[in-house]
C-alpha cells in the first residue's frame, strides 16, 4: 500500500481521537491508527500506543475486531484475496 494511505489513516485516527471535525470516538481512532501502523507508519504506532493507555479492554477489543474486518482493496469481506 502506498505511503500516502498510511498518512491518511493516521490523520483519520487523529481526527477521531481529538473530535476535530467529527464526533470524538476512541474506538474509531484506534481502528485507523492500527491500520496505519500495519501499513508501516511509525507515527500511527506511537499515537496508538498512547491512545490505548486511556481505553478499556472492551474498547481495544472492539477496535481490533474492526481492523480484522477491514478490507483495503474495497472488495467484499468474503473475498480477501483481491489484488
Amino acid at each position: 500500500m502506498e505511503r500516502g494511505f498510511a498518512d491518511a489513516q493516521v490523520s483519520l485516527g487523529t481526527l477521531y481521537g481529538t473530535g476535530q471535525g467529527v464526533d470524538q470516538d476512541q474506538v474509531e481512532a484506534l481502528t485507523w491508527l492500527e491500520i496505519g501502523a500495519a501499513q508501516g507508519s511509525k507515527v500511527a504506532a506511537q499515537k496508538r500506543d498512547v491512545l490505548v493507555m486511556t481505553m478499556t479492554d472492551e474498547q481495544i477489543s472492539l477496535a481490533k475486531s474492526r481492523v480484522r474486518g477491514w478490507v483495503p482493496c474495497g472488495c467484499p469481506p468474503q473475498n480477501r484475496s483481491c489484488p
